[in-house]
């Protein structure tokens, strides 16, 4: 991986995200806009340490820009009313984020650049009981609920608190090319699983809970 992998999408989900469904609540939920945070774990670079007099070979360029990637994943889900789109592109990942204000959602992608491939241990190594702390800090709590898997691509759900209000969470991470791993997320508030499901159903229809897996 060819700069810091760093994931995640904290959550920003309300603060990031992918649709439109209306919710009964009627006031902001506790001003909820967690910022992203990194993992802190050691680096993991796709480019290996070259010893003295060694070449090493060049990474073959990227064939499909993130946005492309982007789009091939959500397609037009989150372009419904009350969706907007923020979009930041670092050296090591490019973020999208999804923000419902309206129905107090979010949705958040994150394409983690790996220019000169990976493998499998190189994405999990980093979703630890640490890395997850990391990763939700920004909540005042948190709490796995459930994982699976299916054909490579991982779920996990959480239950999480923020500002005294509680919220769901789903995060998945998917190898999507040889050179990208994407993580994503949805979060919605814990009353309002309709919308959860109504939306993992059309980005996962093959794995949108552990509880259907």
């Amino acid at each position: 991986m060819c700069g810091l992998i760093s994931t995640l999408l904290v959550v920003l989900f309300f603060g990031f995200g992918f649709f439109g469904i209306s919710s009964s609540v009627t006031e902001p939920v506790g001003g909820f806009e967690p910022t992203m945070i990194a993992i802190t774990a050691e680096p993991l670079s796709a480019t290996p340490t070259p010893a003295p007099n060694e070449i090493v070979s060049i990474c073959p360029p990227v064939t499909k820009s993130d946005t492309e990637v982007a789009a091939t994943m959500i397609g037009d889900v989150f372009d419904g009313e009350g969706w907007g789109l923020t979009v930041t592109e670092l050296d090591d990942r490019t973020q999208f984020t999804w923000r419902n204000d309206v129905d107090f959602g979010m949705a958040y992608l994150e394409l983690l650049h790996f220019d000169c491939g990976y493998v499998g241990s190189d994405i999990m190594s980093y979703y630890t009981d640490d890395g997850w702390d990391t990763i939700l800090q920004v909540y005042d709590s948190y709490e796995e609920t459930a994982q699976c898997g299916l054909q490579g691509l991982r779920l996990f759900e959480f239950d999480l608190v923020y500002n005294g209000f509680d919220y769901q969470m789903r995060y998945w991470i998917e190898p999507v090319t040889e050179q990208r791993v994407g993580n994503f997320s949805l979060v919605f508030l814990a009353d309002d699983e309709t919308q959860l499901d109504a939306y993992a159903n059309l980005l996962y229809p093959e794995l949108a809970s552990c509880e259907e897996s």
